[in-house]
């Protein structure tokens, strides 16, 4: 479209006059009675005095105005933005146009500026199609004197982050992670079948994990440690974690093949620490960067060991509440990550997602109110639930690859076959470059939800890491880095207390495999 835009004056007086009062534009607006002339020059000569407020015209190259564009700036980092278009170029695409210009010019003129929003009566459809198609993206639904309204989000292009080639978020392609997780069954054709698989399913990553059995958690089968929640996978319950662990883990010689594998055949490969040990293996591999799994959102001790690399780092936060989430991005930023991705993830390993569960709208929040890149980690089984978090704002979308579900396996049951992660990144394709819709699924875009979600997410949070014994500790013993272990399951003290009580005395005899809590400490 042959278009341009400029700065409205008082000489635009009469058309944002007439364009104000017409009764489509009331009818859509929040103030609906018509105002007269005397007041809206008033008006028009308060805003464009106003600092904080700017007003486009949009016009033909022949200077004829169609459109108002004005953005009004909340605080350093959010503004509000309002449209309307003359009656004459309505339905014609216009709006969308328009409104992505002006957005982008209005971007590059305030650097500091992270996101723009739009509240839209719900019965203003062309509206909320033109915003969509701008590249906003629906946060909430909420009501607004009796009117249902709905939020929109725009976030800055230079909200991005980049993995080696790759740039994530600020409206470049979703980044899709095919996570093999325990799904090569120890044997290591399958972990290179699964690359391969990847690969050739249109995948822009391979996820791998990076620990031992040692390494994540204590061999005991004292009641703690083991898996019995109603939901959970049959392969895990009853179990020890270690039990399980054994099983799943990914043989650490395994991986720097695998990564030379993986950059031959042009596909990024990075993996989930889970200590600091696994962090020290992994650089020397020179990893991309770093993903934080849900159950380590909250441990400390690992999040600063990856901040330290300054490497950008992909955080899942599951259930894990907003403050949760606020500390664990502060402490990356303070310790020394500047690129940040943070994925709204729900935990509930089913073989049937639960749509009343996924709030899906969390996604775009997560960007807006933590300043991150955001995405989504689908711990379900199914393609359409990830779609549609694309739909909703995800730059990031990782989802488990399993050879053949038939095999069997601790994820098996909500992993993707290949066929499957094909025709997810097909679709996700699809959707980006306009050439397939998506109705929007109110129950998965649900609300604003930070926490577990259901009862299998509450009982989930004992595989957090906390502080456990790691050795039998005498009473009057002091505590030391070789006696306390940082480890799943969640039920001692948070990790972030580890300095905290290193030094100090056992208060009483403490058997190995204890979690420790603060009568244990003098």
């Amino acid at each position: 479209m042959n278009l341009q835009l400029r700065k409205a004056t008082v000489a635009d007086s009469r058309f944002l006059f007439e364009l104000r009062n017409d009764a489509s534009v009331r009818e859509v607006s929040f103030s609906t009675e018509p105002i007269p002339f005397e007041s809206h020059e008033k008006w028009l000569a308060k805003k464009l005095a106003d600092t904080t407020s700017t007003i486009f015209i949009a016009e033909t190259k022949g200077g004829v105005p169609l459109a108002q564009i004005r953005f009004d700036l909340v605080d350093e980092k959010t503004a509000e933005v309002s449209i309307a278009v003359a009656k004459e170029y309505r339905g014609k695409g216009y709006g969308s146009h328009v409104l992505s210009s002006a957005s982008r010019r209005f971007f590059e003129e305030h650097p500091s500026l992270a996101f723009i929003r739009a509240r839209i009566k719900t019965s203003n459809g062309s509206s909320l199609r033109s915003f969509e198609k701008s590249g906003y993206k629906r946060i909430e639904t909420d009501a607004l004197h009796d009117t249902e309204v709905v939020e929109m989000l725009l976030t800055h292009p230079s909200l991005q982050m980049r993995i080696g080639e790759r740039y994530l978020g600020g409206g470049a392609p979703c980044f899709i992670v095919a996570e093999i997780s325990g799904n090569h069954h120890q044997k290591y054709e399958e972990a290179v079948a699964l690359l391969r698989a990847a690969k050739e399913a249109g995948a822009d990553a391979v996820k791998l994990q990076t620990y031992t059995p040692d390494t994540i958690t204590l061999n005991s089968d004292n009641e703690w440690f083991r898996v019995n929640g109603i939901d959970n996978p049959a392969g895990w319950k009853g179990k020890t974690l270690y039990e399980l662990y054994q099983e799943a883990y990914t043989p650490w010689e395994w991986q720097p093949k695998l990564k030379k594998l993986a950059d031959e055949m042009g596909i990024i490969l990075f993996s989930t620490p889970f200590d600091e040990t696994a962090v020290d293996f992994l650089e020397k591999m020179n990893v991309p960067c770093y993903k934080i799994a849900s159950y380590e959102a909250t441990d400390f001790l690992l999040l600063q060991k990856v901040a330290r690399t300054k490497r950008p780092v992909i955080l899942s936060v599951g259930y894990a509440t907003e403050d949760e989430i606020k500390e664990a991005v502060a402490t990356l930023r303070q310790y020394g990550t500047t690129n940040i991705a943070v994925l709204h993830c729900v935990t509930g390993y089913g073989a049937e997602p639960a749509p009343r569960d996924m709030h899906l709208r969390t996604i775009a929040d997560i960007s807006a109110r933590f300043g991150v890149v955001s995405g989504f980690s689908d711990n379900n089984a199914g393609i359409f639930v990830p779609q549609m978090a694309v739909h909703a704002g995800a730059s990031i979308i990782e989802k488990h690859l399993i050879l053949d579900r038939n095999q069997g396996g601790p994820d098996a049951r909500f992993s993707l076959e290949p066929a499957e992660l094909k025709e997810l990144v097909a679709n996700i394709r699809e959707v980006e470059a306009g050439q397939k819709s998506l109705s929007a699924s109110e129950e998965l875009l649900g609300t604003l939800h930070y926490g577990p979600s259901n009862g299998v997410e509450e009982y989930n949070k004992r595989f957090r890491r906390s502080l456990f014994s790691g050795k039998d500790i005498k009473k009057g013993e002091l505590f030391t880095k070789e006696n306390v272990r940082d480890v799943r399951p969640g039920l001692g003290l948070p990790t972030k207390h580890f300095d905290e009580i290193i030094g100090k005395h056992a208060t009483k005899n403490i058997p190995f495999a204890t979690p420790l809590s603060w009568k244990m400490i003098s």
